[in-house]
């Protein structure tokens, strides 16, 4: 996600922070985009959001979009407690309500 800003006379001075926020930018995303590599840009040059801006720069965020993590099905969970079922794979199931291997489901 990229998004440019173009800084108005009656925001000159305030903080690159203080700027965002107004912008409708939550304090989450502007903690995020610190730790992005160029995620905060003023001209073109890395941006604190200490920095104060000026009329007329150019305010540019840059975020990565979140990896999505794949699921692991090689991956066996021991049941334990009182969710113990009368599957033929146990103690070893994916789930405590369905069994992957037996394709059913257990409540």
């Amino acid at each position: 996600m990229e998004m440019t800003f173009i800084v108005p006379a009656e925001e000159q001075g305030k903080t690159a922070g203080e700027f965002l926020l107004h912008r409708g930018a939550s304090r989450r995303l502007i903690t995020k985009l610190k730790r992005v590599p160029s995620g905060i840009t003023r001209n073109g040059s890395l941006c604190r959001t200490i920095d104060k801006v000026n009329e007329k720069d150019v305010i540019k965020i840059f975020m990565e979009d979140e990896k999505k993590l794949t699921p692991n099905g090689e991956l066996f969970v021991p049941v334990s407690g009182p969710n113990r079922h009368s599957c033929p794979c146990y103690p070893y199931l994916y789930c405590t309500t369905f069994c992957l291997v037996c394709q059913v489901f257990y409540f």
